[in-house]
């Protein structure tokens, strides 16, 4: 249940639908650990799945702290049919790999949520920053979750996200913790 997130999910519905019509979209959703933001991206990805519009494919990565991050992990974790692909690329073929990655992702209409992208690893961090470039003309919205409190102003995501700003198509919204009321209502369920 959605407490004092309503208008949030409308806000990434509409941009869903923004995406889904050829403009991709690249949304960064940060807010403090445990303030929702999983939730929220199961609520949309429910949403999209059950809209009135052919259904999106929605794929799903995450990245973690419990060991050193992979190499493209979350992308791997999202598309796995890539992983040859993956584990083959160096750095010659880095480029043909990140093209390789955008078609799958740009070839039918995609939800694709990454989860926790203040643990991404630099390649994942640069597929972002290429992705949100070339969004034109994709049918794909990536929402890309981070821990706002975990991203200072040296961090490698709050360099990447500012070498996005602007760009048509990339979006970053902050998730506010609930209010003492919300909390309230969260607690009586």
């Amino acid at each position: 249940m959605l407490i004092e997130r309503s208008a949030f999910l409308a806000s990434l519905e509409g941009l869903l639908g923004e995406a889904l019509d050829g403009p991709g979209r690249l949304v960064f959703l940060g807010g403090e650990a445990g303030v929702g933001k999983t939730t929220l991206a199961a609520a949309l990805s429910a949403a999209a799945l059950s809209g009135a519009r052919p259904a999106p494919a929605v794929r799903r990565g995450s990245c973690d702290s419990v060991t050193t991050a992979e190499a493209l992990g979350p992308i791997l974790d999202a598309l796995p049919e890539l992983a040859t692909a993956i584990d083959g690329a160096d750095g010659a073929n880095r480029l043909r790999l990140f093209r390789q990655v955008r078609d799958v992702l740009g070839a039918a209409p995609m939800l694709l949520l990454l989860e926790d992208v203040h643990w991404a690893d630099e390649a994942t961090l640069d597929i972002l920053r290429f992705l949100g470039r070339r969004l034109a003309g994709a049918r794909l919205m990536i929402l890309a979750t981070f821990r706002s409190e975990e991203v200072g102003h040296e961090h490698p995501l709050t360099v990447m996200m500012g070498d996005l700003a602007g760009l048509p198509g990339v979006v970053r919204m902050y998730l506010p913790p609930l209010s003492a009321a919300g909390v309230r209502q969260l607690l009586g369920q």
